[in-house]
């Protein structure tokens, strides 16, 4: 009998399947992951009695685990089979015959039209870096042209052509595109490369929590973000205090936007600040208020949200930049851990200068 795919509506009630497996064991064919076999009442009887599986019997494989990988014994994520009717018969004989041997009969497989062209791909060359990078695109198809452009623009067969390595000294975004003679252009690549800053320094007033570094006292102005993830290990976490950061730029600079990048998931504890609060000084340490900034984010919310609290500066001359970070308070009284000292988690301190670097 051959095994077909049932309509497996029925096994949204798991009170009719029972465990042929003891436990949950792990299936190398399906990815090492835990499985446990089950099977309606007729179908198990069958299978301990070392019979075939009766018409009408289904048998069902539950591939449930948890984000752990620790083995689930619930019913979940499943694949049924059921007996069908027919037979598949093999006559054999002394001599070979010419069944399957035409070349029509051979297995083949074909794209017909235009010739798909990949993207192509950064081969090699760091995303973040100081000073240069020397960055060499590649394409997974021999022959392929690949052209690419630094300012923002489309790649057209007229932007410049990807060969050897290509030098890249500041932040932006690089896009490529292939070609071949007689097909389409291929999708478009895009890749950030971001110049970490140099000649900047930070003092922090306040104690990050060992276990949320981002990489330590630097990592608020290395140019790293964290990303949408704050367990990936780019944010910086401090708990039940306010923090002042102050960086020192090197040099007076005309800054536009200041700001510091935060993100909230208040089911593990993480709030925005309350208020962030930014200071200017040309030299020395005479600061003066740039502005205040305060998150859109309710305290309530249980999304995981990202905002970069910041104000302008206006295009003044600064060189010691002042942060200070009003944090939530306890957790709100709705939270399992109400009462608790809640976290902040920061990933840069963003300074964007807008215009010559002064003297």
């Amino acid at each position: 009998p051959g095994l077909a795919a049932p309509d497996l509506a029925w096994v949204l009630d798991p009170t009719a399947l029972e465990p042929l497996d003891a436990e949950p064991r792990r299936s190398g064919p399906h990815g090492n992951r835990w499985v446990r076999v089950w099977a309606t009442p007729e179908a198990a009887a069958a299978y301990r009695a070392g019979a075939p599986l009766p018409e009408g019997g289904r048998v069902v494989m539950s591939t449930l685990q948890d984000r752990w990988g620790r083995p689930g014994f619930e019913l979940g994520p499943s694949y049924g089979l059921e007996r069908q009717g027919g037979e598949l018969r093999f006559t054999l004989g002394t001599q070979p015959s010419d069944w399957g041997s035409a070349e029509v009969e051979r297995p083949r497989t074909a794209t017909p039209g235009p010739q798909v062209v990949p993207a192509p791909f950064v081969a090699e060359g760091a995303s973040h870096f100081r000073g240069t990078t020397a960055v060499r695109l590649g394409v997974a198809l021999p022959g392929a042209r690949v052209h690419y452009t630094l300012d923002g623009s489309e790649p057209t067969e007229a932007s410049p052509l990807a060969e050897g390595t290509i030098s890249i000294d500041r932040s932006g975004v690089l896009k490529a595109r292939a070609w071949v003679e007689g097909g389409e252009p291929s999708p478009v690549l895009e890749a950030t490369f971001t110049r970490v800053p140099e000649g900047r320094s930070l003092v922090i007033q306040g104690r990050y929590s060992r276990q949320y570094s981002a990489g330590g006292d630097s990592a608020l102005i290395d140019g790293l973000r964290g990303g949408a993830h704050w367990r990936q290990g780019r944010w910086q976490g401090y708990q039940g205090q306010d923090v002042v950061f102050t960086v020192d730029l090197g040099t007076a600079q005309p800054l536009g936007r200041v700001a510091l990048g935060c993100i909230q998931d208040t089911r593990s504890w993480i709030l925005m600040p309350r208020e962030v609060i930014f200071e200017g000084a040309k030299e020395g340490r005479t600061f003066r208020e740039l502005g205040r900034a305060r998150p859109t984010a309710e305290p309530g919310s249980l999304e995981v949200l990202r905002e970069d609290l910041g104000v302008e500066a206006g295009g003044a001359l600064i060189r010691y930049l002042r942060v200070t970070v009003r944090h939530a308070g306890p957790l709100p009284s709705n939270h399992p851990g109400a009462g608790s000292p809640s976290f902040f988690f920061a990933d840069e301190i963003l300074a964007e200068v807008s215009g010559p670097i002064g003297p």
